[in-house]
Order: C-alpha cells, then structure tokens, then sequence
C-alpha cells in the first residue's frame, strides 16, 4: 500500500510542477472534517452467532482541485481512524485516495490518468445511487459481488491511463489500459494483480448509421492456487438512428476465457438487439435482448437469454427523481474476495431521491440480486437483497448531519454463505462551503 501511495503522490507532484503554463493554474482547496458512529448487529456475517460492534470514525480530509486553461488536476485524500468499542482487533485506519489528471492536448485528442485507492475493514460497501445514464467507471473499479467474511483489513488499487480522439462530430478512438491490485491481510484470501488494456472505436460513415466496436483483454496473477487467468472480449455493434432521441442497434459480443492447469476453459457466444432512447433531459431508457452460449471445454455447455435495462425519470420541479435498472447476463468472478469463475447474474433495482425541504434531502434504494457460480462443484446460487435510506440535512452552511441505514440479507443454496445484517450509521461533517481559492 505504501509504495502505491508513494507513486500516487509522485505522479502528482510531477503533474503539478511540471509542464507550460503552471503559473497559470486556479487552485481550490477544501479540507474537511467528519466524526461518525457505526453499529453492525452482525460483524462477522455469521449465520448463525451475531455480535454486535460500535464503531467511531475519526475522518479528516481534503479535495484539492488545479485547472489550467486545457488541463486540470484533483486529487482527494480521506483517512479515517476507525476505534471498535468491543473488540480492538476491528480498529483500523482506513484510507481513501483519488487522484485525476484531465488534458485536451488538441481540439480532437485527449489524455486522462487517474488512480483509486481504499483500504478498509469492511466487508462490503453500499454506494448512494446515482440518477443518470449508466457509464462505465472511469476510474475502471470493479464491483466485488462475492463474500467476504471477516474484519481483516485489505487494500485495492487501480490505475487507470486513456486517450480519446475524435476523429467526427460522433467518431472516437478510445484507448485506455487498467492495472488493479488487491492485497488482503487476511492469508487465506488471495491476492491479485490485473492487468486489463482495451480499445473501443464508434464510427458513423453514412448519415444514420455507424458502428461501434471494442476490445479488451485481462490477465488476472493470483497469490494462491488460481494461478492465472486470461480473458479476450470483443464485440461490435451496429447502429441505426430512427430520430435525434431514438437509436436502435443489432450486435454480437464473443469471449474467450483461458487458465492453465484448469478445466474451467470456455468460450462464449452472444448475438443481442437493443435501443437507446433519450427524449428529455429528465428521461432516458436503454434496453438490450440477447441470448448466449457458453461453449466448455470440460463439462455440459451452458446457454441462456440476457436482458439488460436502464431507465431513468426525474420528477417535475426537480424536487426528486426515480431510477429503475436490472438485468440478466454473465460476467467473471474474478479479483474480488473470491474467485469464483463464471457467473450468470439477474438483477433489478429501484433507487428514489426527494427534497423533503430547503435543507433537508432523502434517498432511498432497493435492489435484488442472484449470482449462479456455474464454475463451483456444487454450483453456488447467491440472492442478494438490499435496502438502504439517508437523510441529509444541512445545518449550516458548513455543517452536515447524516443518518444512513443498510439493510443486507444473503440467502444461497449453500447454508454456510447465508447472513443478515443491520448497518445504521449518523455522522457530522464540516466542510467550507467554498475553500480556499488560489491563482
């Protein structure tokens, strides 16, 4: 973690002092502070013996953000000293780092580099919702769905560098390279390196038609008996714009799974249609059919259909706004707590935000989720629900109070990975409410 951290804030020393036009830079910087209390009923994620455990959280931090006038910089750094009441082997000290560099070298090109880091004692965590189209992450941070039992701390890192050019009003060349690690306390979880680059291209030739197209690959080293992986995906679609608000699109996404010494070989085919439709900035839908075919070289072969959406609708006044998501397809579940091979997953969710007055905001969601490891002797099926609720109120200009509740249940097929747990969490943040501002 050390080493990470250090070359996190090389890189920004080097960004920050170096290059044309530095004495041309506006600075902005935010300190902050947060005191917080948190109660888990069950933290271990024991099925069976629960114990309770409090914790307070000690979180001094800062955003400090530099723009140029094509270039900026923001780096985000957030400790937190967390002391458990009844067992001291839950204290950690938790980190939080991001750091983001932005240049448009050129009308038509553009560089970005960024880095994450987090290292906690938290089994899983819960994001706020967010009320917009779907994107992939920028920072190129995956969503660890498998179990993680203990408090053994664990640190994850990934660095992300890309360039985008457009080369039309709609064409871009996108190519960008992931490297991910994850480093457990905790020996009997393996650690993990990624090494994940990729290229995507969008290209409209003729007036209503383009295509959009992209490959990744991933190699996966592990520190115990998973050795390594490797995975090739490539998939192309073909598009077709009915109006300024409605595209519809015809695809096919081929992958080729690979690790030696395994019989977990495979290679997967998938044909799917879908649409994008966007008729307002407070609606957005997208919608994806497909079927696929997972071809093994050891063992039955698997088949089934994949049905992604997102659909999103803000309320008038813009006191609030709903999101619906959910969908079914395939992913690998690998880099996380456990690496567990292919898994087709079903998901659904319904996320809610609302005013309830002048300073006080509330957000609410809910979701479902089943996992079917098809990899696992016996198979592992996983369903997953989650609630979560906040309310946000603003006391001062510089002071916030927060209340957050989480609710998590596992239920599988395998007794032993089943567990309920009640999160709440109340915290007081001060924060200026417009920093110190430097040029």
């Amino acid at each position: 973690m050390k080493k990470t951290c250090s070359l996190a804030f090389i890189l920004c020393a080097i960004l920050v002092t170096g290059g044309p036009g530095r004495c041309e830079s506006v600075i902005t910087f935010v300190p902050r502070l947060t005191l917080a209390e948190e109660y888990t009923d069950n933290v271990d994620l024991d099925p069976k013996d629960k114990r309770e455990e409090w914790t307070t959280v000690l979180s001094p931090g800062f955003d400090l953000d530099m723009l140029w006038k094509t270039r900026s910089l923001r780096l985000s750094y957030t400790p937190g000293f967390a002391y458990a009441a009844k067992d001291d082997a839950n204290s950690e000290i938790r980190q939080d780092l991001l750091l983001g560099y932005k240049d448009q070298l050129s009308k038509k090109l553009r560089v970005s580099a960024t880095e994450t880091l987090q290292r906690t004692e938290l089994p899983y965590t819960v994001q706020d919702p967010v009320f917009q189209r779907q994107v992939e992450e920028e920072t190129g941070r995956r969503r660890d769905r498998t179990i993680r039992r203990n408090r053994e701390p664990y640190t994850e890192s990934t660095t992300r560098a890309a360039m985008d050019y457009s080369f039309g009003a709609r064409d871009r060349l996108n190519v960008a390279y992931i490297f991910g690690i994850l480093d457990n306390d905790d020996p009997t979880v393996e650690d993990n390196h990624r090494h994940n680059p990729q290229v995507s291209m969008t290209f409209w030739p003729w007036d209503h038609y383009g295509i959009d197209a992209g490959i990744l690959y991933e190699r996966g080293e592990y520190s115990g008996k998973t050795d390594y992986t490797d995975d090739t995906e490539a998939y192309v679609r073909f598009l077709r714009e009915f109006s300024q608000h409605l595209n519809g699109f015809v695809g096919y996404r081929h992958t080729v799974s690979q690790s030696i010494g395994s019989t977990r070989d495979y290679r997967v085919y998938e044909p799917f249609i879908g649409v994008d439709w966007e008729s307002s900035k407070d609606f957005f839908a997208s919608v994806s059919l497909g079927y696929f075919y997972k071809d093994n070289d050891v063992g039955s072969n698997d088949s089934g259909p994949t049905l992604s959406g997102d659909v999103g609708k803000s309320w008038r006044f813009r006191r609030g706004a709903v999101r619906l998501t959910g969908g079914t397809g395939y992913e690998q579940s690998y880099g996380g707590a456990e690496n567990l091979g292919f898994t087709v997953f079903y998901r659904a969710g319904l996320a809610a935000s609302y005013a309830l007055a002048k300073h006080l905001d509330s957000i609410a969601s809910v979701s479902v989720e089943r996992n079917e490891y098809l990899d696992e002797d016996p198979e592992r099926d996983d369903n997953t629900y989650t609630f979560s609720g906040t309310l946000r109120y603003q006391m001062r200009r510089w002071l916030f109070w927060n209340l957050a509740y989480i609710y998590q249940k596992v239920d599988s097929n395998l007794n032993d990975n089943d567990y309920t747990e009640n999160r709440v969490m109340m915290s007081v943040s001060l924060v200026p409410p417009h920093g110190l501002r430097y040029k």
